[in-house]
């Protein structure tokens, strides 16, 4: 019975996703109906198996490809996720799809990603994994391309992208499959020794990317404009994180152990996501484009903590990736009520609407406050964990980057919610109001999270985590501990708050707006160089990618017409010559004997005056 009800966490939402695809129905909420009703019974099935631990064993291809499956403490958890932010967005895309010409393809697609996001979390063999991995990559195609502007070709950068990282997840399987003599991925436990380390980074970037860490992260902030908006808070907001971080987690602590080169390299890598990313944001004149890379800086903190190697980075780490889930998607969804009733997000104008948009407001306050680490808020308590780790892992620099970047964090939501809430109303805004309840619950819904999770924060850690986590990862898993208090990390925070508070006054006095807080950051001499480059694409590998193609195109180009002018010009010269050699030979004993003569005279000539 609950290995059927397991199936039916992966079957249920590909049978309504495909229904949706096929039938186009006149009925009025016929679809939102459907989809709110099914996303709720999702939510039940996953409470209903809470706790228990399920396999289910297909036999299917045979080489060892079986379906199989595994509902466990930490599946359980991210399951739980996907099926309650699938939910918020159904409700909230009521609305705002409403007038969508394609809104059934959406909710189509917004059910076979859930599928598969299940598909790829309970599965327990990695090419099943890989099946219902690659199944997304499709999906996330097909949905940026439901967008505006430019959406096929944001959607192309994001297949490519995303594809080649997961081609070298694919040939990570392959060596792990040879090397650990299976594919069942509860018996894999290697060493990254030799081949092994080569297989942990090539799985390793393919979750990196999945998760849209640096340098797997440019296609992000221009679906940001060409996407619609419920997928932005979907993928990049929640999914993606949740995937791409619960693979990056059973590849470093469950199927490979880690060494002291690649924890280093995992949180240089975080680092620099942190810190590039949280830099770009502030300079954003758009609330999307702005959200969208702080989706890929918040990554950073979770690959630090991760990298660390210690209990409570690690676990910091995956808290981390539940508070964004909360606080990144109602940041989306609060900005997708902001353009369903203003037709914008464009900071420039944008103002005063916290009289017009009281809910929407606090719902902003909440989740600004929660990914800038503020206390009490959740995003505070899983930063400080993953402060902490870095501190235990011997490398304070990581430390120091994370404070930096949560000054930078700081600055760009103090920016973000002045250019949007306060300041001058302008007049073709003055009759707003919230958006529609249908939008607003979800936001409330989130930003209730944010609170919880952090005034609360024992029942996520001593409930969700340590169970998720304790399976193979560490045995002093239940040795972790936060205790609330005037600790020296709490001072750290206090005095991060403030320097971008402080900055935030030195910027709009040097601006005279809130959209241009940041421009005296974006104007230092040492900066702006890099701000320029970065604006140019020069970072962007996609671009630097197909320029370097370009580059090899055409040189490879020029090699072939070479090629050809050689061939062309060497082969009737050849033919020449030895046309004219053949009429030289006769075959008559006179001519062949004069050419003998003729040569013996040569030689004899040459050797006279060579030794003379």
């Amino acid at each position: 019975m609950n290995q059927n009800i397991l199936m039916l966490l992966i079957i249920l939402p590909a049978a309504v996703g495909l229904l949706f695809l096929a039938i186009r129905t006149k009925f009025k909420y016929f679809q939102e109906s459907i989809s709110l009703i099914i996303a709720a019974y999702l939510i039940y099935l996953v409470i209903s198996l809470w706790g228990r631990n399920i396999s289910v064993n297909i036999p299917w291809a045979g080489f060892g490809i079986n379906l199989q499956f595994r509902f466990y403490a930490f599946s359980q958890l991210i399951t739980a996720a996907i099926a309650i932010i699938t939910f918020l967005i159904a409700l909230f895309s009521i609305k705002f799809m409403e007038e969508h010409p394609r809104k059934h393809v959406f909710y189509g697609l917004l059910f076979i990603t859930e599928a598969m996001a299940m598909g790829a979390v309970l599965a327990n063999n990695l090419v099943v994994m890989l099946f219902f991995w690659e199944s997304i990559l499709i999906t996330l195609f097909l949905m940026i391309n439901l967008g505006k502007e430019n959406p096929y070709r944001t959607g192309l950068k994001a297949l490519i992208i995303v594809g080649l990282s997961d081609l070298c997840l694919m040939l990570g399987i392959a060596i792990v499959g040879a090397q650990a003599q299976t594919l069942v991925m509860s018996y894999i436990h290697l060493s990254t020794t030799g081949i092994n380390a080569v297989a942990f980074i090539l799985m390793f970037i393919g979750a990196m990317a999945k998760a849209g860490a640096i340098p797997f992260h440019n296609w992000i902030p221009d679906a940001a404009n060409d996407g619609p908006l419920p997928f932005m808070a979907l993928m990049p907001g929640a999914l993606e994180k949740l995937l791409g971080i619960y693979l990056a987690v059973r590849i470093s602590f469950d199927f490979f152990t880690l060494t002291e080169g690649l924890k280093l390299t995992i949180m240089t890598i975080g680092a620099v996501s942190i810190l590039l990313a949280v830099m770009m944001a502030l300079i954003q004149k758009d609330f999307k484009r702005l959200l969208s890379y702080h989706a890929i800086s918040q990554v950073g903190y979770m690959l630090l903590g991760i990298g660390t190697g210690t209990a409570i980075g690690a676990v910091g780490g995956v808290f981390h990736m539940l508070n964004n889930v909360l606080y990144k998607s109602g940041l989306f969804l609060i900005s997708g009520s902001i353009e369903k009733q203003t037709g914008t997000t464009d900071l420039k104008m944008l103002g005063g609407l916290r009289r017009r948009m009281p809910v929407t407001f606090w719902c902003f306050i909440i989740t600004a406050c929660s990914i800038a680490g503020v206390p009490p808020f959740n995003g505070f308590i899983s930063k400080e964990m993953i402060m902490e780790g870095a501190i235990k892992s011997g490398y304070h620099v990581f430390f120091a980057v994370a404070a930096l970047g949560a000054v930078f964090t700081a600055a760009s939501f103090l920016k973000l919610g002045h250019a949007v809430f306060f300041g001058k109303t302008p007049s073709e805004l003055k009759k707003i109001k919230d958006a529609h309840w249908s939008m607003v619950i979800p936001t409330v819904i989130l930003a209730l999270g944010c609170i919880c999770f952090g005034v609360w924060y024992r029942f996520p850690l001593d409930v969700l985590l340590k169970p998720a986590l304790a399976f193979s990862l560490f045995p002093q898993i239940n040795t972790v501990h936060f205790t609330f208090g005037l600790s020296e990390l709490l001072w750290v925070t206090i005095i991060v708050l403030s320097i971008a508070f402080f900055n935030h006054l030195l910027g709009v006095k040097l601006s005279g707006s809130g959209f241009g807080a940041s421009d005296h950051i974006h104007q230092l001499k040492g900066l702006k160089p890099i701000y320029d480059l970065a604006e140019a694409q020069g970072f962007d590998i996609y671009v630097q990618g197909r320029k370097i193609g370009g580059y090899l195109a055409e040189g490879l180009f020029k090699v072939d017409r070479a090629v050809d002018w050689f061939y062309q010009t060497l082969v009737p010269w050849v033919a020449w010559l030895f046309s004219s050699l053949r009429r030289l030979h006769t075959g008559l004993f006179s001519t062949y004997l004069a050419w003998s003569l003729g040569g013996l005279i040569f030689i004899l000539t040459y050797l006279a005056w060579f030794l003379r």
